[in-house]
């Protein structure tokens, strides 16, 4: 399972457990638990910033993430002020 694949995030936010592909309640409860509290704090950031302002934001957290996984990273690195 892909998170950025079409419809998953929607099927875990739906409570759709079979996404996983294994049975594992735990740990599909805490995915879900994140994502409904990362949607939350997106809209809240929407409300407050602007929906292009976090566009931006997390276009740049997803190429981020994406040239770690590339590299084939373990570790996120904290970027400087």
């Amino acid at each position: 399972m892909q998170l950025r694949e079409p419809g998953v995030v929607d099927r875990i936010l739906n409570n759709d457990e079979s996404v996983c592909g294994k049975r594992n309640p735990i740990g599909f409860r805490k995915l879900r638990s994140l994502l409904v509290a990362t949607y939350g704090s997106l809209n809240k950031a929407i409300d407050r910033l602007g929906p292009d302002e976090v566009k931006a934001m997390t276009d740049e957290i997803a190429a981020r993430l994406d040239k770690h996984r590339e590299a084939g990273g373990t570790r996120v690195s904290k970027r400087k002020p």
